[in-house]
């Protein structure tokens, strides 16, 4: 990414960040926190695709997805959805959530 894309987007996020700050503990208090859910279809180091991710971008993924969010079973993000959710979390699927 170009330089000043960077800045770009390092601008919008410290600008941002008071609002961002004071929307998540509203969210919080209310327990409508949004939960993410991630479609991941293929993780593999031969034969990359459109549709694959490496092992090391994907381990890198979930390590950083770890620190910062509640990882959790899409049995919980059914329940967290019907209940309010107070915390940040995330859901992580293979190939659409097909069983």
């Amino acid at each position: 990414m170009p330089d000043w894309r960077s800045l770009l987007i390092d601008s919008y996020r410290t600008v941002t960040w008071p609002w961002r700050k004071f929307m998540m503990r509203r969210m919080q208090k209310n327990s409508t926190v949004p939960i993410s859910v991630l479609f991941y279809h293929r993780v593999a180091n031969e034969e990359l695709n459109p549709w694959s991710i490496s092992q090391a971008d994907f381990e890198m993924q979930i390590a950083w997805m770890q620190e910062n969010f509640d990882m959790i079973s899409l049995d919980e993000v059914q329940h967290r959805i019907k209940n309010g959710n107070s915390r940040p979390a995330i859901s992580i699927t293979f190939d659409d959530g097909y069983a």
